[in-house]
């Protein structure tokens, strides 16, 4: 029987910005994607392969869960045999994942523009394009200011300057990083960064900085320009601005922490914009999922404010892996969180693994405990783990 095959490039917004088909990624990149090879095993739809080393240890981890988790029933390691994939999951597109498919074996219906336009959609500047679809076309969203695409360091100084704090953000970039919140007092600390990222990727995304509350995202799946929302991500970012855990629970319990600061009301309308907008200004070719990242905020005047658009991810993303737990995985009385941690050497990792509470099953779900979402490899730096409150 064909199957979908599942693969985790974690490195592809970087591999974007590069815009070749061989890309290299970072030695970091390259590690993350080894040792969290199997995470798309929690995403994947019925039958389906996840690209990995096809070891001992992954053959392993996936009985061992099978016989705990019924949604991992039909979930195995690609065998190698293009003849039984139907079509390909990359985490991201582009031309860098194409041509690792193709030495596979396996061929995509991606084309060169097609695969530029996805490019061009993965910029930053999306989120501006969104704005003023929003402005233009749902009046009833309440929009803060637009961010601002800037192609000079005089024009990120003018809007750094104009906003008093700003967050700028690299057109193309990977898990949170590229991010960095400046003061127009401290403009000039960051001047060399700001002319650097300009001379390599042509611009750079200002925001203004607001009063944050809560970060979380929409999580929807894309067909031929049918969106259907899949579900809620609420999540918290480190201080550095990179994704640091998410509240894992079933979406009504997710709903109900952001009731403390978002009407239903007022959800959905964001929710039915964003989908709405995404309807428009996708390609009817593209495939996938898109995870839309919001913040509530507190304004000058002390009001719960949200921003429906901080950022478009045209991939998969952690927030769709902790839905996606939290509907199918979890327990459906319990509550966890999910980390993706690096850990400085392999020592200290394997520490943490074996500090861990054992998992606790019960009904084909998990209810207490920790649950490593990928196997520990003999050299392991990344772990992503869920731990039931």
């Amino acid at each position: 029987m064909m199957r979908p095959l599942y693969l985790f490039n974690p490195e592809n917004d970087l591999a974007l910005a590069a815009g070749v088909p061989n890309y290299t990624a970072p030695r970091a990149a390259r590690k993350l994607r080894e040792d969290l090879q199997m995470l798309p095993a929690w995403v994947a739809d019925g039958q389906a392969f996840v690209l990995a080393h096809p070891s001992a240890v992954h053959s392993e981890y996936l009985r061992e869960l099978r016989s705990h988790l019924s949604s991992l029933d039909g979930v195995a390691v690609y065998h190698g045999n293009p003849e039984d994939v139907s079509f390909a999951i990359p985490w991201g597109w582009s031309l860098t994942v194409c041509e690792e498919l193709r030495r596979l074996g396996l061929k995509t219906a991606a084309t060169m523009s097609g695969l530029e336009t996805l490019r061009q959609l993965s910029h930053r500047r999306t989120t501006v394009n969104v704005f003023e679809w929003l402005r233009r076309h749902r009046a009833e969203v309440d929009l803060p200011d637009s961010p601002v695409v800037c192609h000079s360091v005089e024009e990120v100084h003018a809007v750094v300057a104009r906003f008093g704090i700003a967050v700028m953000k690299v057109p193309w970039s990977s898990s949170g990083r590229g991010v960095c919140r400046v003061k127009i007092e401290d403009f000039e600390l960051y001047r060399e960064w700001v002319a650097g990222i300009l001379r390599r990727q042509g611009a750079l995304l200002c925001e203004r900085y607001y009063d944050k509350i809560q970060d979380f995202a929409m999580e929807f799946r894309v067909e031929r320009r049918k969106v259907e929302y899949e579900g809620l991500s609420v999540f918290s970012n480190t201080p550095q601005m990179s994704y640091d855990h998410a509240i894992v629970a079933p979406e009504s319990v997710l709903r109900q922490h952001l009731s403390a600061y978002l009407s239903e009301d007022a959800f959905e309308a964001v929710k039915q914009a964003v989908k709405t907008c995404l309807q428009a200004i996708l390609p009817e070719y593209y495939r996938g999922y898109v995870g839309v990242d919001m913040i509530i905020y507190r304004d000058a005047g002390g009001m719960m404010r949200v921003n429906p658009c901080i950022e478009v991810n045209l991939r998969m993303t952690m927030g769709v892996v902790a839905s996606k737990l939290g509907n199918r995985v979890l327990a459906h009385e319990a509550t966890g969180k999910m980390y993706v941690l690096y850990h400085r050497t392999t020592d200290e990792a394997k520490n943490y693994c074996a500090s861990l509470a054992q998992p606790e099953f019960s009904n084909g779900r998990l209810c207490g405990g920790s649950l490593l979402l990928s196997p520990v490899p003999d050299d392991v730096r990344y772990t992503a783990v869920l731990t039931v409150d």
